[in-house]
């Protein structure tokens, strides 16, 4: 798992999702980057929640399965903000909002 004060949201989340799944997790290794969580899975160092992003690097020697939760939305989602600087001009700032808000429900 990644240490919480690497992403206290994602990792409050997880610890919140496996209680609501009836566990507490037993975390015995942290690693600051999600690849490097991945490659202690692959190395056979436990197991490990992950975004689903992780599961698209085709790591040899791990599996990835997405999870079906019957968790509450609060705790099967996660809010994402989108920031930048209003007073710096930029059409590629501008390109990616509009593509953000094709892509996502947000309101901008």
């Amino acid at each position: 798992m990644t240490p919480r004060n690497e992403g206290v949201s994602f990792h409050d989340q997880l610890i919140a999702l496996c209680r609501h799944a009836g566990f507490e997790p037993r975390i015995t290794q942290e690693a600051c980057e999600m690849q490097t969580v991945v490659g202690l899975v692959a190395g056979g160092l436990g197991v490990a929640l992950v975004p689903a992003s992780a599961g698209q690097e085709n790591r040899k020697g791990a599996v990835f399965r997405p999870i079906v939760t019957s968790a509450p939305d609060e705790l099967s989602h996660m809010d994402m903000v989108l920031g930048w600087r209003a007073d710096i001009a930029s059409s590629i700032r501008d390109s990616f909002i509009e593509i953000v808000k094709q892509a996502a429900t947000i309101d901008i």
